[in-house]
């Protein structure tokens, strides 16, 4: 490109730039929504250029009025225009109590089943003692507390208003399908792992049980990984601190485990799922203990919680677990 294409180059970008700044009266559109718009502006900038070579003066006039145009049809999409169309994004796995959608911010138009898909555009809340387990567009296991509310955006996200949200990306890699949570502190995003997020009284707090996050704030991204988490509110630097993985706080999520299919698995694979679901580390006491488990095969489903299932299965064997500090011990039950 010479010189003269550049000094072209750089007044569209100029002239660009100034029509979007007319058009701000409207809300400004997403990152994503202003590239569209630019490459727009640029194609009707290039047809516009073209006809002017056989416009008299008043012809750029004409063009600008064009390009105005697009702008505000384009930034019109998330005002007043038409809502963009519904996408699914949800279906829903597990279901315990009362929880209503509508749409947007109107009053619950109706009621969550266990045959229910949730779409863009949706708004969602849970009643106290309701919870849910959802598997998410990508595959993601996201699971929503009582009294929470949140919306799923036209971008595929979770906007996290009020409550608790538990998501296992079943350790997929984060991509534009993965479930990433708005919050009134930012966006946390992950790369592959296990964490909650909760919003209470203006404070986000996000806990991770495996893998890491980043929240998004004013100053930049904050990362936290297994064992921590970063908590912030409007006005004040976010806080990281050490956590346990385990415990009171988790249960909630643990409880909407999905159901552990045994046939043709071993007890191993059992305690896996069982670490994998409440945050324990899983220890065998004796190289004899851990052959047993990887030896003794299962039958039928596990639909208890995690660890309720724990003793009951371990009691069809000769194996039995000790449960210490975030630690299952699996041990001969003849050793005790």
């Amino acid at each position: 490109m010479n010189h003269k294409d550049n000094q072209a180059g750089h007044s569209r970008e100029d002239r660009i730039e100034a029509l979007l700044r007319e058009a701000a009266v409207r809300e400004r559109p997403s990152q994503a929504d202003e590239v569209a718009i630019r490459e727009a502006l640029h194609a009707e900038w290039k047809a516009a250029t073209t006809k002017r070579k056989r416009l008299k003066a008043g012809g750029f006039a004409v063009a600008a009025a064009l390009l105005v145009a697009v702008v505000a049809f384009q930034l019109n999409e998330a005002g007043s225009g038409p809502a963009p169309a519904a996408v699914t994004l949800a279906s829903v796995d597990i279901i315990e109590g009362i929880a209503e959608t509508s749409v947007g911010d109107e009053p619950p138009t109706g009621r969550v089943t266990q045959d229910s898909n949730l779409s863009s555009g949706t708004s969602l809340s849970t009643t106290a003692g309701a919870a849910l387990s959802l598997t998410w567009r990508d595959g993601s296991s996201v699971r929503i507390n009582q009294q929470t509310r949140l919306r799923f955006t036209h971008a595929g996200e979770i906007e996290l208003l009020e409550g608790q949200v538990y998501i296992d990306s079943r350790d997929r890699p984060a991509d534009a399908l993965s479930p990433a949570l708005l919050t009134p502190a930012g966006l946390v995003r992950h790369t592959g792992t296990r964490y909650m997020t909760s919003v209470e009284a203006g404070q986000t707090r996000v806990r991770v049980r495996d893998g890491a996050v980043a929240l998004d704030w004013t100053d930049g991204a904050h990362t936290a990984s297994q064992g921590q988490e970063v908590s912030a509110r409007a006005g004040t630097a976010p806080v990281v601190r050490n956590i346990a993985t385990y415990g009171e706080d988790w249960a909630w999520a643990d409880s909407l485990a999905e159901p552990f299919d045994a046939n043709g698995r071993t007890i191993a694979e059992f305690l896996e799922w069982v670490g994998h679901e409440t945050g324990h580390e899983i220890r065998y006491e004796s190289p004899r203990a851990s052959q047993l488990a990887h030896e003794t095969q299962l039958r039928g489903e596990v639909t208890l919680d995690p660890m309720r299932a724990l003793d009951l299965v371990l009691q069809t064997s000769e194996l039995s677990a000790q449960v210490d500090h975030g630690i299952i011990t699996v041990r001969l039950r003849t050793s005790n």
